[in-house]
């Protein structure tokens, strides 16, 4: 069984030092106008996040790409000059206990691209090469893309043997329309109340209650 975690919201929280980055990155490339107030970003894809402010701001989309390299020089100088984050309740333990099971395949699947994705991890004190199968924010046009890539790099793995685990309605859909298996965290963005919405295969407040979630793990790779 193939299982992709979200990073922000899921795993982990940064204390939005991604928002605080970015937003400087946008800045020193572009404008001080640069700004994702009032933008939807999580769940979403970094490369079009950045689009997303450009255009708000009537500036070319030939800057992202810079942005993108900005960004992670000023993510990397935050936690530097001792921005915190930390791994959200139960993840160690579960990763932990998922990693024990060989026939279980641990991957990522995030909004973040490679190198703020492994920054935001090590700041958190998580293992970035405990997940074998990893599928970034700048692989495919949309995130509803990205679990197919991910099959495919985990030896064309069906979607049935494929669960996503995430914290916003994005994390559903994309589970959806790819027809996977999915369980939504309310550690994120999203209430469990709007989790709930998206009707995912399980709903939890935090990845805490380890026995029930590999005991549910254990039944869908039965």
């Amino acid at each position: 069984m193939l299982l992709l975690f979200d990073i922000d919201g899921t795993l982990l929280t940064s204390q939005q030092a991604g928002i605080k980055a970015l937003t400087s990155a946008g800045q020193a490339v572009v404008d001080e106008q640069f700004t994702l107030e009032g933008l939807e970003v999580g769940g979403r894809l970094d490369p079009l996040i950045i689009a997303e402010a450009l255009d708000a701001i009537g500036a070319h989309q030939h800057h992202v790409h810079h942005i993108q390299r900005i960004y992670v020089e000023h993510l990397q100088a935050l936690f530097d000059g001792g921005h915190r984050a930390h791994a959200l309740p139960g993840v160690q333990t579960l990763l932990e206990a998922c990693g024990q099971r060989p026939q279980w395949i641990m991957g990522l699947l995030t909004g973040n691209v490679q190198t703020t994705a492994r920054i935001k991890l090590s700041a958190a004190s998580i293992d970035a090469d405990q997940f074998k199968v990893c599928v970034w924010g700048d692989d495919g046009p949309s995130r509803n893309h990205l679990p197919h890539i991910a099959m495919q790099r985990c030896a064309n793995k069906p979607p049935n043997e494929t669960v996503i685990i995430g914290d916003t309605l994005h994390d559903i859909a994309c589970a959806r329309a790819c027809g996977c298996k999915v369980i939504a965290v309310a550690t994120g963005v999203c209430s469990a109340e709007q989790l709930a919405c998206g009707q995912p295969d399980l709903l939890l407040d935090d990845l805490s209650d380890t026995s029930t979630l590999l005991a549910w793990l254990e039944r869908m790779s039965a």
